[in-house]
């Protein structure tokens, strides 16, 4: 997957666990860096899937699907920054064996495609008939949060990767368990750039987005 002057790529193999790898490299070949590497299979599954085929680009998130792996062991729908943040098993296929189908479908291969906010793909094999599927599944929106401490305020930038009519909150707290509300607003579809007048210098804050409050 190209974008600017930089290459998306998986592999199929290798990685510390042998179950691939995702990577970026500029194209005059300079910058090599391993995004993500999947976890090892523990009687086929785990948590994120193993065995990733394409990689489909979406503002700074790339979007891919694995064959084997998974809580299920037949394969992952996941997400990705560019920087290689924000890892995420958006769905894990159910079991499926001949003879003994599932609904969803099992071991998906190819790119994934976007129309609007759903990602559309196909799966090999399972589905009612055990013969593959072609499925589809909402994309989440991704939203990023950067931020750093000027004495008595925090300034926080914010991006999008989807525009979509979504309500969002910021909140912060000093104990992980009790939060209050920053700031409430519609996605700009755009970066923005907030900020909380309530922070001393001398205190800590933790913050977190709430979508569709």
């Amino acid at each position: 997957m190209l974008s600017g002057h930089t290459l998306y790529g998986s592999l199929a193999g290798g990685g510390y666990w042998g179950s691939g790898t995702l990577f970026m490299i500029n194209t005059d070949g300079t910058g090599f860096t391993n995004l993500y590497t999947f976890s090892p299979l523990t009687s086929d599954t785990n948590s994120d899937g193993a065995t990733p085929s394409d990689l489909f680009l979406s503002g700074s998130t790339l979007y891919g699907l694995t064959v084997f792996g998974g809580t299920g062991g037949v394969g992952t729908i996941f997400a990705i920054s560019t920087d290689g943040k924000g890892f995420s098993a958006l769905h894990s296929f159910t079991p499926a064996s001949f003879p003994n189908p599932n609904y969803d479908g099992a071991n998906p291969r190819g790119a994934l495609v976007q129309s609007g906010d759903v990602l559309y793909g196909t799966a090999q094999f399972g589905g009612t008939a055990g013969r593959g599927t072609v499925f589809s599944l909402s994309a989440p929106p991704r939203v990023f949060l950067t931020g750093t401490a000027w004495l008595e305020s925090a300034q926080f930038q914010f991006g999008f990767d989807t525009v979509q009519s979504e309500n969002y909150t910021i909140q912060y707290s000093t104990t992980l368990t009790d939060w209050s509300s920053v700031l409430s607003f519609t996605s700009p579809g755009g970066p923005m750039t907030v900020r909380d007048p309530n922070v001393s210098k001398s205190s800590w804050r933790f913050y977190r987005i709430e979508i569709g409050r």
